[in-house]
């Protein structure tokens, strides 16, 4: 109704008149414009909101999201009824209806229908609410077909809603957009909210603006004036009820168009007493204040966290636990969760506190935070909801303790009782419990290896359950003794167990409480069977070092003799401690102390020696000693000590020595009757008084004699090419003539035995002019040819055949071979110094001579024997590319 200033009082008053007589078209409407001004509040609302008459369920208002969901315009909306959009029956829906004013009920789930015909899933929050004396139900629509929203924030949506809706009386009204706001309408709750009647506000038109309370009437009008830039606005003010006092008021309004008006906009809004909760603000005030006061000097950091999530308050402490201030947490709430809660906390911190905010339960949990100085803490938190008179959240209080120290020790606890349990599972020893009955209470993994049952078939058992009885009866004597007298035992037990005799050693102690009673045995017993085997071994090798002929030493990595045998002290005449703390060369002779250094080079690199040494005994005299020297390693294969066995060879040294020199004499003195055969056959074949016969007769003697001569200076060689001292000087020679030589000068020996010699070369038999040239010296050559032709031939059986085959290749190479097979306890020693076998004066020097010869002059010799092929022996020489002359010898 637009005021015009022009007319006078008895016409404005007609006009009221006017107005009231068509009260009852406006009560038809009224419902519907209260909808309209409360509606102003939610037009532009995300959510679809319906006002539906409580009665009738008939749609009084609805918002423009209705209109977009629905696909109906207003007017067809608001003169539907609430089953026009629900599948539900109507009986269905006044039953739903009712419990929402009863308010025992305020969220459904249902099925609507738009004007497509198409059904949607739909969650409603309903609330009653009265708009100008009818009973109105505001409704929340939300489309949830296909989409899974958060519990959480549909659980607060609707506490948020219900607080607004149903625990406040709200009064619309409607005004002109003019200096003196002149009142349109207001609702009929405004009697119950202000105490005065909405005809009074009608007929005094100043009145509401002169009950504002003087400290905010400029506040309030200044929020007026803004209008015009804002488009809305919203504020708290005191204002004077009826009965004189002061309530405070919440006022919500907005521009909206005029319907009947010149203007461009009036103003449509909503007022409620909100004067409960500002007490209930003042008593939490004064709650915080002393709550604060304790917080403040409280050693855990406390916060109060609002419904919003915003930090109302934050204790000092917090700067002492996380090294920020509180202002800071309380000015940047998100602080908490981006920074100060530990990255891998974070996630499940913020959905506990969250979800925290729509419960009623105490919250307790462990977390981690970082500091400001980078250092991580564990804090535990416990949290309560806070409520206000009305019973709504009004958030959650919460204290939060450093339990780094306990986190801490609880930790080194728990890896303790792991250390200890893995000494328990990794000892080598069987360790177990029982309780004063013999029950089992405990045992580790080594004890169920031992009993081949797994620990919860063994707890609880006896011994009679788990063994053999005569084992079992051997176990429980000992436990007996334990629990009787109250002191520890260790005890031997031999046990025949799967046919196999063992023997343990156990350790058993009596298990006390603080009061001294005994409450069972423990008990440490050790397998000790292979220990007592190992015992016996090495008493018997102790024994076996203790009486060997030989000396053996031992020594650390250093050098330094750790231990001798009996047998070194007889040898050497030094007593053991003499001996002990030495260096192990220390009875090497002076002149050979440079020799004993390159043997322990040798050592130390990890490699074995081999070789005679020559020591003092105590008392001056000469010890040869045959020496081994190796290394004795640990199981990584370090070495730990080295071992020295000594064999005296003194005596064979000192009889080796009178052989050379009987030899030397031998050789020496064979040399002048040699002389006189060689002379005296010469000079009588120059008597004219012999005939040819004796003349060849002498002849042979005397080549004979000149034979003989060199073999005597041969075995001067021999013992030179021992001694190293031979000058070989080779010489280009045909083998095949040599070995022609030998055969003429065994030729009785031949016949003798019965025995044929062929002589091949390059597989075919050999002629007068076959050559085969070798590098060697002639003497050398025929000397070991000739020991092995004739050992072949002595060693073959009557009608035997010998064959002497010669080739030459890269080398040139003569292989004898007799049917004879060499006996297998000479096989290895073949070609060593004596060694013989069946030869009644066989000295077991010729096949020494012979490898000696052959080795002297850049050769080899071999020898393969079988019993099915025989004996073959191989000589290799130097081969020479061309035959000498031959001088007719």
């Amino acid at each position: 109704m637009k005021k015009d200033h022009r007319k006078s009082r008895e016409e404005l008053v007609q006009e009221l008149a006017d107005a009231r007589e068509s009260f009852s078209r406006l009560e038809r409407r009224i419902a519907l414009h209260n909808a309209e001004a409360l509606g102003g509040v939610f037009e532009h609302h995300l959510d679809v909101v319906l006002y539906i008459d409580a009665v009738t369920g008939s749609i009084l208002w609805v918002n423009r999201a209705a209109i977009e969901f629905y696909g109906y315009t207003r007017d067809e909306l608001i003169c539907m009824h609430v089953s026009d959009l629900n599948i539900l029956d109507r009986r269905e829906i006044h039953i739903l209806m009712q419990q929402i004013r009863e308010r025992t009920r305020s969220r459904f789930h249902f099925t609507h229908r738009l004007k497509n015909r198409e059904l949607r899933n739909v969650e409603v929050y309903s609330v009653p609410i009265e708009l100008g004396g009818r009973e109105v139900l505001c409704s929340f629509v939300r489309d949830v077909t296909g989409v899974t929203e958060s519990r959480v924030s549909l659980e607060k949506n609707a506490a948020m809603q219900d607080t607004v809706l149903s625990a406040m009386d709200i009064v619309p009204f409607y005004c002109h957009n003019r200096a003196d706001y002149e009142l349109i309408y207001v609702g009929a709750s405004v009697e119950a909210v202000t105490g005065f009647s909405p005809k009074i506000f009608y007929r005094d038109s100043v009145l509401w603006r002169s009950r504002i309370h003087p400290g905010d009437v400029d506040k309030l009008v200044g929020r007026f004036g803004r209008l015009a830039t804002t488009g809305s606005t919203r504020c708290e003010y005191r204002w004077k009820v009826e009965d004189g006092s002061y309530r405070w008021f919440s006022l919500s309004m907005r521009l909206v168009p005029c319907d009947n008006s010149d203007e461009i906009d009036c103003i449509a809004g909503l007022f409620w007493n909100i004067d409960k909760r500002k007490r209930t603000e003042k008593a939490l005030i004064e709650r915080e204040e002393r709550y604060r006061t304790v917080a403040d000097f409280a050693h855990d950091w406390v916060f109060w966290i609002g419904s919003d999530g915003e930090f109302l308050y934050v204790s000092p402490s917090f700067e002492r636990v996380t090294g920020y201030k509180p202002s800071e947490l309380k000015g940047n709430a998100s602080l908490l969760f981006e920074s100060i809660v530990h990255p891998q906390d974070r996630e499940r911190v913020r959905s506990i506190i969250l979800d925290g905010m729509l419960s009623e339960d105490p919250l307790s949990f462990d977390f981690r935070i970082v500091t400001k100085e980078g250092e991580i803490r564990w804090i535990d938190q416990v949290s309560q909801a806070v409520q206000d008179d009305k019973g709504d959240p009004f958030g959650r209080r919460a204290s939060n303790r450093d339990i780094t120290e306990l986190k801490e020790a609880m930790q080194a606890l728990k890896d303790k009782n792991q250390f200890i349990d893995s000494i328990m599972d990794n000892a080598p020893a069987s360790i177990y419990a029982k309780d004063v009955d013999g029950r089992y209470l405990f045992g580790n993994a080594r004890f169920m290896g031992f009993t081949g049952k797994p620990l919860n078939e063994v707890l609880g058992k006896t011994d009679f359950g788990l063994f053999d009885n005569d084992v079992a009866e051997l176990f429980c004597r000992g436990d007996a003794h334990v629990v009787s007298s109250g002191e520890a035992s260790l005890e031997d037990v031999d046990v025949v167990r799967n046919g196999r005799s063992e023997h343990w050693t156990s350790s058993k102690f009596p298990l006390v409480n603080a009061g001294g009673d005994v409450l069972g045995v423990c008990g440490i017993s050790l397998d000790v069977t292979e220990w007592r085997e190992a015992e016996a071994s090495l008493r018997r090798l102790t024994r076996a070092v203790e009486q060997s002929p030989v000396s053996i030493v031992m020594t650390d990595v250093k050098g330094c003799i750790r231990f001798v045998n009996p047998y070194f002290c007889e040898v050497s005449g030094y007593t053991e401690a003499e001996a002990l703390g030495r260096d192990l060369g220390f009875m090497l002779a002076s002149e050979d102390a440079g020799f004993y250094a390159s043997i322990w080079e040798k050592v130390m690199r990890g490699e074995d020696w081999h070789g005679e040494i020559r020591n003092r005994t105590k008392a001056g005299g000469i010890l040869w000693e045959n020496t081994s020297i190796s290394p004795v390693r640990d199981s990584r294969d370090r070495i730990i000590n080295f071992v020295a066995v000594k064999d005296n060879i003194t005596e064979r040294k000192r009889l080796e020595r009178l052989e050379r020199d009987v030899e030397h004499i031998v050789r020496h003195d064979l040399k002048s009757p040699m002389m006189s055969f060689i002379w005296v056959p010469k000079m009588l074949r120059r008597a004219d008084n012999i005939t040819e016969e004796q003349a060849v007769l002498l002849g042979d003697l005397e080549q004979s004699a000149h034979r003989l001569l060199k073999m005597v200076n041969l075995s001067q060689d021999i013992f030179k090419m021992e001694e190293g001292t031979y000058s070989f000087v080779p010489e280009d020679l045909n083998i095949l003539r040599v070995i022609h030589n030998i055969l003429r000068d065994l030729d009785k020996t031949i016949r003798a035995m019965r025995v044929n010699v062929e002589v091949f070369v390059a597989d075919r038999r050999v002629a007068d002019q076959d050559c085969l040239v070798v590098r060697g010296e002639e003497l050398l050559c025929y000397s070991m040819l000739s020991n092995l032709i004739k050992n072949a031939v002595e060693a073959s059986p009557k009608g035997g055949v010998v064959t002497v085959s010669c080739r030459s290749e890269e080398y040139s190479v003569i292989c004898i071979h007799n049917e004879f097979h060499v006996p297998e306890e000479i096989l290895e020693s073949f070609f060593e110094k004596y060694s013989t076998q069946g030869k009644r004066f066989g000295t077991g020097l010729g096949t020494y001579s012979a490898r000696l010869i052959a080795e002297t002059q850049g050769g080899f010799i071999d020898m393969q024997s079988t019993k099915e092929d025989g004996t073959n022996i191989t000589v290799t020489f130097p081969a020479s590319p061309a035959c000498p002359g031959d001088d007719g010898s």
